[in-house]
Formats: C-alpha cells, structure tokens, sequence
C-alpha cells in the first residue's frame, strides 16, 4: 500500500514539474517576443523553470529526509 502511494506521489510531482517547465518556457516566449526576442525568452524560461524545478525538488526531499 505504501509503494502505490509513493508511486502516486512521485509520478504526480514528476507531472507538477514538467507544467512549471512548460509553462516558465512559453512565458519566457511570450516575454520575449514582445521585448528581446522569442528564442532568447524561451531559452531564458526554461532555465529559470529549470532552477525553480530544482529548488522545489531539493526542498521536498530534504522535507522527507527529516
């Protein structure tokens, strides 16, 4: 019982994760179409996506590692 719901648990984070990288990169693109250049936006989104993922996730198993 406790493997299905870490599996639930994980694959649920694992969906929470990719939606904060989708969504930071179409808000670089958007970002940047406006002022500096759509691939500049986009490249600058997914990497502040990509740290924003990281952070989270670090923070959550240190949380569990307690």
């Amino acid at each position: 019982m406790e493997r299905k719901k870490a599996i639930k648990k994980g694959l649920n984070l694992g969906v929470e994760f990719a939606l904060l990288v989708i969504t930071a990169t179409l808000g670089g693109y958007y970002l940047g179409k406006m002022t500096i250049g759509a691939a500049i936006g986009m490249v600058i989104g997914s990497i502040a996506g990509f740290l924003a993922m990281t952070y989270w996730a670090l923070r959550i198993y240190r949380d569990y590692k307690e």
